[in-house]
């Protein structure tokens, strides 16, 4: 098959398949643990790879489309990427540090710190009469 077609159908006749060798490209895979800053893990964060590249003068993140939510123990594995450079994304937050793999590698001691959020309060006194419960959006 040509270089250029990554996806082709084969036929498989009756007297099956004889002297024919199909080639796999060799994948890379990014694994590891989610923890918050605590060092406990995190359970259902979506974590994504993503390429960096330069457009109009900004640097961007360009999605891989390779992803895998954590588990109880803030395990993670994404998998299928070519060999390069890597930046991670948790819930769409960018992680700053960036992870280079070689096509058929593993890197599978990844230990990755999500930062917590500035948590903040609001209070007050609804001074509206209401008769039914009311609601406030924020």
């Amino acid at each position: 098959m040509p270089r250029y077609e990554p996806f082709a159908s084969l036929l498989i006749g009756p007297v099956g398949l004889r002297g024919i060798s199909i080639s796999l490209m060799p994948q890379a895979v990014l694994a590891g643990v989610l923890v918050d800053p605590k060092g406990e893990p995190l359970e259902g964060m979506s974590v994504a790879a993503h390429t960096r590249w330069t457009r109009f003068g900004n640097k961007e993140l360009l999605p891989t489309g390779r992803s895998d939510v954590t588990d109880d123990r803030g395990r993670f594995r994404v998998a299928g990427l070519e060999g390069g450079e890597y930046a991670l994304t948790v819930n769409n937050r960018e992680i700053r540090e960036s992870h280079r793999v070689r096509a058929g590698e593993s890197l599978s001691t990844l230990r990755v710190t999500y930062p917590q959020r500035k948590e903040f309060t609001i209070s007050g006194r609804l001074t509206q009469k209401v008769v039914a419960p009311y609601s406030i959006a924020l």
